[in-house]
């Protein structure tokens, strides 16, 4: 920023100028972005592995289901 100093004429003496370094702000915003990314990529991962360990339990379900079908009549055709 910037500010002018006059003096008690009201004439410009000279201009106050006020820098800030954001060097440290940027380079913490790319680490942030980068971290977010990585989490992002994460999730994805987490939501696949989720999806494929929930198909497996459903599947293990149903063959159980089926094994014990199969027992029920194998024992069926053994007493007959």
């Amino acid at each position: 920023s910037c500010h002018p100093v006059f003096d008690e004429k009201n004439e410009f003496q000279h201009a106050i100028i006020m820098l800030t370094d954001i060097t440290e702000l940027k380079k913490a915003q790319q680490v942030l972005t980068t971290s977010q990314k990585e989490l992002e990529k994460k999730v994805d991962e987490l939501e696949r592995f989720y999806e494929v360990a929930v198909e497996r339990e459903t599947k293990m379900k149903e063959l159980k289901q089926e094994i014990a079908k199969l027992k029920i009549n194998h024992n069926k055709d053994s007493k007959s």
